[in-house]
């Protein structure tokens, strides 16, 4: 799976797509009866990634910038091309969350971190 985030492409494992609604709902009396009424305001994409990298310093990790961009409260850009199966086409985005794993198996430079982008 080719996922990019700026200027770093990851390595992906497993990848979740979803839609968040901006919403109000309310109830109405009508006719002797009460009904849900709804208005959509908005409806925003949501991503998560499992992803890893190999023999990356920390100072250039791309888990350790996305946990920077998330802190700051920036925004980063977001694409993935998996032709027919999925694609997202340039989409800016907030880093909502990111958690990373270090194993400790041998002298390996292995990280293997989520991260989750929510569409501005």
């Amino acid at each position: 799976m080719t996922v990019t985030v700026d200027s770093y492409n990851l390595k992906c494992k497993r990848a979740t797509d979803a839609l968040v609604l901006i919403a109000k709902d309310w109830e109405k009396w009508s006719d002797g009866t009460v009904t849900l009424k709804r208005r959509v305001d908005a409806a925003k994409g949501l991503w998560s990634f499992n992803l890893f990298e190999h023999d990356v310093s920390w100072t250039s990790s791309a888990a350790k910038y996305l946990r920077d961009m998330a802190k700051s409260g920036g925004t980063v850009v977001l694409a993935v091309n998996e032709g027919d199966r999925f694609s997202l086409n340039s989409t800016s985005c907030y880093v909502v969350a990111v958690s990373t794993e270090f194993p400790l198996t041998g002298t390996q430079n292995l990280r293997y971190f989520s991260a989750t982008f929510r569409e501005v």
